[in-house]
């Protein structure tokens, strides 16, 4: 599509073969960097609890412009069947009009690697060598946004480390926007729940992102919300309680501004 005006709202329908599949679709173009724009993200709820639907149709109220995961979007095993049920369907109003730049989590890559997200989406391929759609950055409006995946910090995969950590570096030193955001599944800093921090992440990405000036990063992992107070002057909001059970938070940490492990939530920006 080309020649449209951005941040405008444009109806669509879709067709293959000659006949219609849907019609009346509700498309808005990114906006510019001088326009307002809201974005919801979301972490661990692609489950079947009815949770999951609950937070899918709060997040459509709110109307975002773009949707964000944490990662953890298909339980228990990223398994193919289960992508239509636990996330297309309840999130379908959002995705139809709104992009979606969804994190692998430590469940999704349980499935052949994460083969089957990679299959369903097609995600900018501008990551480190080999792991292109898993890593990967975009912008919107005025924000870049690094979208990395975790779990070779959480597995201790030496090679995979030393290439994010390059490629991110680089990806962060290159952008001009004035909001760099990143998105990951596994905590930097976090209370503990039924998970603590991550030791390889704090070591080998933190010090990244204080130099380029990183705003916020959006985690998940523990299922519940949390808000942490500026570390070396980032922001670490845990959004991990979009849908499957929920974690008490049985330990706060003094960086720790707001928690709630009692209902399930998202964010919006």
């Amino acid at each position: 599509l080309t020649g449209l005006t951005p941040g405008s709202t444009y109806h669509y329908r879709v067709r293959s073969g000659g006949a219609t599949l849907s019609e009346d679709n509700i498309l808005r173009t990114p906006s510019a960097p001088d326009q307002a724009h809201r974005f919801a993200v979301i972490g661990d709820f692609g489950y079947h609890d009815p949770a999951t639907k609950r937070i899918a149709q709060q997040v459509e109220e709110h109307a975002p412009d773009w949707l964000l995961t944490v990662g953890d979007n298909i339980y228990p095993n990223g398994q193919p069947g289960d992508y239509d049920d636990y996330w297309f369907r309840p999130y379908a109003a959002t995705m139809a009009r709104a992009p979606t730049f969804p994190a692998l989590g430590n469940h999704d890559v349980l499935s052949e690697n994460g083969r089957w997200f990679r299959e369903y989406f097609h995600l900018p391929q501008n990551g480190p060598s080999g792991l292109e759609e898993r890593t990967y950055a975009v912008d919107y409006g005025n924000v870049h946004i690094a979208v990395i995946e975790s779990n070779a910090f959480h597995k201790g995969n030496a090679a995979e480390m030393d290439a994010i950590a390059e490629w991110l570096e680089a990806d962060l030193e290159a952008t001009g926007q004035p909001w760099k955001l990143v998105s990951l599944h596994h905590p930097l800093y976090t209370s503990s729940g039924s998970h603590g921090s991550t030791e390889l992440l704090k070591r080998h990405l933190a010090p990244i992102f204080e130099r380029a000036g990183v705003q916020i990063v959006f985690q998940g992992h523990n299922h519940f919300y949390e808000r942490l107070n500026p570390v070396n002057g980032v922001h670490y909001i845990t959004v991990g309680a979009g849908g499957m059970s929920l974690h008490e938070a049985t330990r706060r940490e003094r960086y720790s501004a707001l928690v709630n492990d009692m209902a399930h939530s998202f964010a919006l920006v």
